[in-house]
Order: C-alpha cells, then sequence, then structure tokens
C-alpha cells in the first residue's frame, strides 16, 4: 500500500495552490507533475465559463473520495495539542 502523502510538508513551503495539486494527486493517486496539466486545464474552462470554484464544487457533487481533500492538513502538534 502506497504511503497517503508522498508529498510530506511540501504543502507547507509551496503557494498556496500546490495544496489543490496535492489533493488532486493524492484522490487518484498520482504525483502532482501528472494531475497539473489537467487541473490548469479545468480551472482555465471554469474562469472562461464563468464558473467560481465554489460552483464547480457544488456541480461535482460530495464524494467520498474526495472528502479527505476538502479540509487542509493539520498542522504538526495540533493532534498533542488536542489530547491534553
Amino acid at each position: 500500500m502506497r504511503e497517503r502523502s508522498a508529498f510530506g510538508l511540501a504543502w507547507l513551503l509551496a503557494p498556496p495552490c500546490f495544496t489543490v495539486v496535492c489533493a488532486a494527486a493524492e484522490a487518484i493517486q498520482v504525483m502532482p507533475d501528472a494531475i497539473r496539466p489537467a487541473l490548469r486545464a479545468a480551472f482555465r474552462r471554469a474562469r472562461l465559463a464563468g464558473l467560481s470554484v465554489a460552483a464547480v464544487e457544488t456541480a461535482l457533487g460530495d464524494s467520498t473520495a474526495a472528502a479527505g481533500a476538502e479540509s487542509p492538513p493539520a498542522k504538526a502538534g495540533s493532534a498533542r495539542q488536542k489530547a491534553k
């Protein structure tokens, strides 16, 4: 079984949009470079059609596969803080 996050903490050091790329890549178990062209095309088409990110998300519906991508990864130490 592949490690869930092959991208480690890269999302902390990269531009905010990298988290979107990583979420999409993890959802279909590919590396970020493999999904980036598809995301670029999809977001460009959405922009040209006048669609917001929220409108696209609603139109795509709720998916259990995407459930992990809905919330950003927890910050280091947050689990320890909750345990106290």
